[in-house]
């Protein structure tokens, strides 16, 4: 009998978290960007070390592109980060977006901040939706050639909130 009554509390719970999960949790804030453009850095000798070390600076620009961070209800500590690629030529396939989770480190009425952690480096992800512009800098370590590598940039971005 003991049995059972565990079974029906533990089936009661598992319907409960699966009901929850099944409610996507509104939007706190959502911000899109588009076409960000920028900075790309590298500084190393190079893949397998052919070269002197230098410094190598380029402009980057990603037209049609589309970044997009929300801030859910539920979870105000969390920013999920999609990466949106531009159309595809004609006849040619779409690369898929990407998605990622960064963790909020601090919030304003004039600024949210992110960072995420990658196997390769720190990306950092800032939002200021008053002024409506997002900027995205990364700071990687390129295996196979000892070479650091440094992206800012920025990009233009509405801001949505749903209505109370």
């Amino acid at each position: 009998m003991r049995a059972h009554h565990h079974l029906s509390l533990s089936l009661v719970l598992l319907i409960a978290l699966v009901y929850r999960a099944a409610l996507a949790a509104p939007p706190l804030l959502t911000m899109t960007c588009h076409d960000p453009q920028g900075t790309e850095m590298s500084y190393g000798p190079g893949l397998l070390e052919l070269r002197d070390r230098t410094v190598d600076t380029r402009p980057m620009a990603s037209p049609g592109t589309h970044l997009t961070m929300v801030i859910e209800a539920d979870q105000p500590q969390r920013m999920r980060v999609t990466w949106e690629p531009p159309p595809a030529e004609p006849g040619a396939e779409r690369e898929p977006s990407t998605t990622f989770d960064a963790t909020v480190i601090a919030t304003t009425d004039d600024q949210i901040t992110a960072v995420q952690l990658r196997a390769e480096g720190v990306w950092m992800y800032s939002m200021f939706p008053k002024l409506g512009i997002g900027y995205v800098s990364a700071h990687n370590h390129i295996p196979f050639g000892s070479t650091g590598r440094s992206l800012a940039l920025y990009a233009l971005c509405q801001m949505t909130k749903p209505a109370p």
